[in-house]
């Protein structure tokens, strides 16, 4: 979601801020909402949870597939890695349009803390044109993983929800 000045922002036909259907890979995997290569396809749960049962035959959660990452399974850790990767990707071209303060990361590959945010970083870094690394600390974008990181999704929808229902009262 785009948040400035304190007012979510979707645009002018409310699509804005679907930042997990952003193409990063035009020849990328098909995503469900029909395009190719969306950042969800590269770093969505449910992919990477796919991608791991190909390559493993095991059929985990996330949690589980993080705890085993975490843990030391080099496949795993290079599924998160590859996804931290390709979201600071994403983070760094959304930076470059919007310079934002601060982006909010949620869901549960957040969970896998340094593992995913470190390559993110990295490659924010590489792909923003505001590079952190060049500015005082009071002026860089800040990068944080969620409060709530298995509900925020849910809690954002629900508050869009009770937002657009006092507009409309």
């Amino acid at each position: 979601a785009i948040v400035l000045d304190g007012v979510l922002r979707r645009g002018a036909n409310g699509c804005g801020g679907e930042f997990g259907h952003m193409t990063v890979d035009p020849r990328g995997a098909l995503c469900r909402c029909g395009n190719r290569g969306c950042l969800e396809t590269l770093v969505g749960g449910s992919y990477l949870l796919q991608m791991a049962r190909e390559a493993t035959g095991q059929d985990l959660t996330l949690p589980e597939f993080v705890k085993e990452a975490r843990a030391g399974n080099a496949g795993y850790r290079r599924l998160i890695e590859d996804a931290g990767s390709a979201a600071g990707l994403a983070v760094g071209l959304i930076g470059s349009a919007l310079n934002p303060p601060l982006f909010v990361i949620t869901g549960g590959l957040a969970l896998a803390a340094e593992l995913f945010f470190s390559p993110l970083l990295a490659a924010y870094e590489r792909h923003t044109l505001c590079r952190p690394s060049l500015l005082p600390d009071h002026e860089r974008t800040r990068i944080t993983p969620g409060q709530f990181l298995n509900n925020d999704n849910v809690l954002g929808a629900a508050a869009l929800v009770l937002r657009q229902i006092s507009r409309v009262a």
